[in-house]
C-alpha cells in the first residue's frame, strides 16, 4: 500500500498547518520536538499560495512544490466543509510520499482536525481563545 523509499527511518511525520499553528507561538519548539521523536515533517495548509515566511522556511520544513508541502489553491472559494476535506486528503498523498500511516496533523481549526481523523490519520487542534501555536501540552499528547 505504501511506498517507502528510504523513509522508514522515521516513526510517523508530524504535518503541520501554517496560519495560527506555526506562524505564532513557538514554531522552532515544535518542529524540534518533532524531529526529536523521530517524525519527519510535512506542512498541509490552504493559504492561497504555497510560500513559506523567511522565519518558517529557517526552521527547515519541507519546501512547496515538494511532495512533502501540501497546498489548497481553491481554498477562497470552498466551503469550510470543502476546505478540510482538502486537508483530509492531502493527509493521504503525505502518507503515500514518507511511506506510513503513522501521521499527526497540529491545526488551529477543528473542521480541519475532524477531517483528518476521518481519512484515518490522528490529529491534534491547537491554540485557544488565550494562546496561538502548538504547546508543549499538545506535543506530549500527540507524540506521547
Amino acid at each position: 500500500f505504501y511506498a517507502a523509499e528510504g523513509y522508514n527511518m522515521h516513526r510517523g511525520v508530524c504535518v503541520f498547518d501554517l496560519d495560527h499553528t506555526l506562524t505564532c507561538g513557538d514554531p522552532a519548539r515544535a518542529v524540534a520536538a518533532c524531529r526529536d521523536a523521530g517524525y519527519a515533517l510535512a506542512v498541509n495548509t490552504a493559504r492561497p499560495s504555497a510560500w513559506l515566511e523567511p522565519g518558517l522556511r529557517a526552521l527547515g520544513l519541507p519546501a512547496p512544490g515538494t511532495p512533502a508541502f501540501r497546498h489548497n489553491p481553491c481554498s477562497y472559494h470552498q466551503t469550510e466543509f470543502q476546505r478540510a476535506e482538502h486537508k483530509g486528503r492531502a493527509m493521504h498523498a503525505i502518507a503515500q510520499h514518507f511511506g506510513t500511516p503513522n501521521l499527526v496533523l497540529f491545526d488551529d481549526l477543528d473542521a480541519n482536525v475532524d477531517a483528518a481523523r476521518r481519512h484515518g490519520y490522528r490529529a491534534r487542534r491547537v491554540g485557544g481563545e488565550k494562546s496561538c501555536g502548538v504547546s508543549e501540552h499538545d506535543l506530549r499528547c500527540a507524540l506521547g
